[in-house]
């Protein structure tokens, strides 16, 4: 892991965890918000606010090469909470990419939008940008819900589907790459959730996870698909490892206000914030 993306005070900063790192990449961007970082590339909304007068940029932070997209028509009401994510194209289409060198090779933005107020309030949408066409797909929408979606930032791509927590609640909305489905999953009253305290992740078997933040522990849960019957249904599963903060972070580290903010894809890596220091802990070790 070469460093980390962070917001803060409108301005998105590259912070190096390496030695090695590019001029470009160590400059501040004031008024842009990192919103992913996926196969050698990174995903910001440049602007202020979240709707007309923003768009999004696809930028290599080894070569600084930037491309400019538009928002879709959609997101320029202000009825609209969305976020997105990148990925390389091969990856969105299912196929074989060992991620060495797709940064330089096409690319898919998946964009997730929530409507908030006004008779179509409870609907989520989705709708796609692939490079090599330079043009937005048509929005799928959810069944309307009887409250509305806001959901995090952070996106875990596992398989062939991206998933996006809820901030407030216990959904994930999946976005089923292949098929071009979206679909809402609904955490078991059983795992508990609050605001910034957990966050999605792909597990190295390729399962998706759930990170939480549970008083002075590091706790997880592994979503498992069964047949049953020829219905398939889920089942959420709590793996006996926690992992007990104070073991790993300074003793001065502030316990009482930690928050998880991301995870690092395919590296087993989760951040986890205390009031203005970023601590990075590794699942691996």
């Amino acid at each position: 892991m070469l460093g980390m993306l962070c917001n803060h005070d409108d301005v998105a900063r590259f912070v190096p965890t390496t030695a090695f790192c590019s001029l470009e990449a160590e400059a501040d961007r004031g008024h842009w918000c990192a919103l992913d970082a996926r196969h050698g590339r990174v995903l910001l909304s440049a602007g202020k606010g979240m709707g007309i007068h923003v768009h999004l940029v696809v930028w290599d932070p080894i070569t600084d090469e930037e491309r400019t997209l538009p928002l879709p028509a959609q997101c320029s009401a202000v009825s609209i909470w969305w976020t997105a994510a990148v990925l390389c194209a091969d990856a969105a289409a299912a196929g074989a990419c060992d991620h060495l060198d797709c940064h330089r090779r096409h690319f898919v933005v998946v964009l997730l939008g929530c409507v908030l107020h006004g008779p179509d309030a409870g609907h989520a949408f989705v709708c796609t940008y692939a490079s090599k066409t330079a043009a937005w797909t048509e929005p799928m929408y959810t069944e309307q819900q009887p409250d509305s979606l806001v959901v995090s930032m952070v996106s875990a791509l596992v398989g062939n589907a991206l998933y996006f927590k809820e901030l407030f609640g216990s959904r994930v909305v999946k976005y089923n790459l292949e098929l071009h489905q979206v679909s809402l999953i609904v955490l078991p009253s059983s795992i508990p959730h609050c605001y910034q305290s957990d966050v999605l992740i792909a597990t190295e078997n390729g399962e998706l996870g759930l990170a939480i933040n549970q008083g002075s522990k590091l706790c997880f849960w592994l979503r498992n698909q069964l047949d049953d019957a020829c219905k398939v249904r889920d089942e959420w599963q709590k793996p006996s490892r926690d992992i007990e903060f104070k073991t790993l972070l300074p003793a001065d580290a502030a316990l009482s206000k930690l928050y998880l903010v991301g995870a690092a894809e395919g590296l087993g890596i989760i951040f986890v914030r205390a009031d203005d220091v970023v601590y990075t802990i590794d699942l691996k070790t």
